[in-house]
């Protein structure tokens, strides 16, 4: 009995394996069934392996720069940036409101992208796997728009290879220069603010620090001088004022004067003057005397044609019971525009 089972069950199953056999490419078919859903499994774990986050967005208006910091939040590697798409929604001062595509244009190098591309400025701790954003790493994001920002509404949206989405609309980010001028933490108005270890935003400890909001236009020509900065002195105390002017010519080779004087009697100190000239860094040491608006000697800037440059002026003072303002001011020789462009600072201690 337990023979003849066993007989018409091998004769069965020979009978099905031929019918099988005899149906053309059905075997090749259940094969490739199989291998794509191994590929459709290995897929959705890459999906579902892939966490993003975007933090410390910049945007600034009158600006076509919105940067930001990419976080890698889930276990699989990042790395085909070229297969990625970057889309920010924007008001544009010429056009509107906005979507544009922007291509990827690999490491910056310290340089800002070309219009209407984004690039990767670093990796943190970019040891293992350089040039990849591995699980627990941050990239530092540059991009440039075609147009310039009217307003600090961008939303970054950024889909990867594999299709994962992340976009700051209605995301927590925080926002790094539309929250320069907070007022209700307890800052004033000019204070620095940044973000402590736990991503609230508290006043900087450099209390004295200005930064110039907006460019400082000088088309005047000697004698007239363009004001930047006027910085008050703290009264019968040293005062320390470092300065850092980031500045531009439209006109190459024409000399640009910069200095500080004081618009009032009865202080007394020095300041170094460090600017570039055709090819070098030469320190320039002036002497603020203690009579208003003068002093005996000037910073010589000689630029290329819109070419930024740092100028760097360190003064220290001594003053008395009234003692006004330390002025920064830049002045044209010939017929052409200097920026101070904003951006530029200065410090003040105490």
């Amino acid at each position: 009995m337990g023979l003849s089972v066993a007989i018409s069950g091998g004769i069965i199953l020979t009978v099905f394996v031929l019918i099988l056999l005899s149906l053309p490419g059905l075997a090749d078919k259940m094969f490739s069934i199989g291998d794509i859903t191994s590929q459709v499994s290995q897929h959705e774990k890459k999906i579902s392996d892939t966490q993003l986050s975007m933090v410390y967005l910049s945007e600034l208006v009158g600006k076509s720069k919105v940067n930001f910091t990419l976080n890698n939040d889930g276990s699989e590697k990042l790395w085909n940036f070229e297969d990625y798409d970057l889309f920010i929604e924007y008001d544009g001062a010429i056009s509107g409101k906005t979507t544009q595509q922007l291509s990827y244009s690999g490491e910056c190098l310290g340089a800002i992208p070309q219009a209407g591309n984004w690039c990767i400025q670093s990796i943190s701790n970019d040891i293992a796997d350089p040039k990849i954003l591995n699980s627990g790493e941050q990239a530092s994001i540059r991009t440039n728009l075609n147009e310039n920002l009217a307003s600090t509404t961008a939303i970054v949206t950024l889909v990867t290879d594999n299709g994962v989405t992340f976009t700051t609309a209605g995301s927590s980010i925080n926002t790094l220069e539309s929250l320069t001028n907070v007022t209700n933490v307890g800052c004033a108005l000019n204070e620095i603010i940044k973000v402590n270890s736990t991503s609230f935003w508290v006043c900087a400890e450099a209390t004295n620090t200005f930064i110039l909001k907006a460019d400082v236009t000088c088309a005047s020509t000697a004698p007239a001088y363009c004001t930047v900065f006027t910085i008050p002195l703290t009264a019968s105390s040293g005062n320390i004022v470092q300065a850092y002017l980031i500045a531009d010519s439209n006109t190459g080779g024409a000399a640009v004067q910069f200095r500080a004087i004081y618009d009032n009697a009865g202080n007394n100190g020095w300041c170094n003057h460090l600017t570039p000239t055709t090819a070098t860094a030469t320190p320039i040491d002036n002497l603020l005397t203690s009579a208003a608006s003068t002093d005996t000697g000037e910073g010589v800037w000689l630029p290329a044609i819109n070419v930024p440059q740092i100028l760097q002026l360190n003064c220290v003072t001594e003053t008395d019971a009234t003692p006004g303002n330390l002025v920064v001011q830049i002045q044209q020789e010939v017929a052409s525009t200097g920026t101070i462009q904003k951006g530029s600072y200065y410090i003040k201690t105490p």
